[in-house]
């Protein structure tokens, strides 16, 4: 996913989070999480990545802290997160379609 002239990437095989400039290619930032199988989505400065746990984590488009997060059910779909107007959408293989206000995301405790 593009956001801000960053590429910010998930990789299910070493459970971490990138983010790399567009133009140059440079890492800016990683971060290890719970294995990731989907694309991110971002808004107002954050970049939300859903996990294989059932956690949606959001990272500041920065610095690559983690700012916000909703622990949700099930293995959260491959398809990724879309945010309409100020809401997260994310399905689950857990036969469900989690359907989230931003503003229901709590602080994240690390």
């Amino acid at each position: 996913m593009i956001y801000e002239g960053t590429v910010y990437v998930a990789s299910p095989k070493t459970k971490t989070y990138y983010a790399y400039d567009l133009e140059t290619g440079e890492q800016l930032w990683a971060y290890e999480d719970e294995a990731a199988k989907a694309p991110p989505v971002a808004k107002n400065g954050i970049v939300y990545f859903s996990n294989v746990e059932g956690r949606v984590v959001g990272m500041d488009a920065e610095t690559g802290e983690p700012v916000k997060e909703k622990v949700l059910g099930g293995t959260l779909a491959p398809a990724g997160p879309i945010i309409v107007n100020d809401t997260l959408f994310v399905g689950s293989q857990d036969s469900y379609v989690y359907v989230v206000p931003l503003s229901d995301f709590a602080d994240a405790k690390e």
